[in-house]
């Protein structure tokens, strides 16, 4: 088993783009329009969306820009969603370095840190790195 894709909603895709394109390196490898209907099915709304699918090597992030702004407290998003996702990186101190991201450390008392920082939409993403 692997995964497949990691899918996101946002409101705002320029925004989305400069964190996961300009600044992680991710390319664009294709765009979709969702119907109506198709959305209806999918995420139980009145309207479509726009659909578009990045890549990084072996990892593919599905993003979902709807016709109308999506609330942040839209139940069928938020209530039971994914709480964070985590990248591997070569070196999580090197990568902190170049980039001024929002972040949160846990220093697990078993002797490691968990890393997280927020995506320009305020998703969090932790970092890993091989101990």
């Amino acid at each position: 088993m692997q995964l497949d894709h990691i899918g996101w909603i946002t409101n705002d895709v320029k925004k989305f783009e400069e964190f996961w394109v300009d600044i992680l390196g991710f390319k664009k490898i294709w765009q979709s329009h969702l119907s109506e209907d198709l959305a209806k099915t999918l995420f139980g709304v009145d309207y479509g969306a726009e659909c578009l699918r990045y890549q990084y090597g072996d990892l593919v992030i599905e993003v979902h820009v709807f016709d109308r702004p999506v609330p942040k407290d839209n139940q069928h998003f938020i209530k039971y969603g994914i709480n964070h996702i985590a990248l591997f990186v070569e070196s999580r101190k090197d990568f902190l370095k170049r980039y001024n991201f929002t972040t949160h450390v846990y220093h697990n008392p078993k002797g490691w840190d968990n890393i997280f920082i927020r995506d320009f939409e305020g998703n969090w993403i932790e970092l890993k790195e091989k101990l």
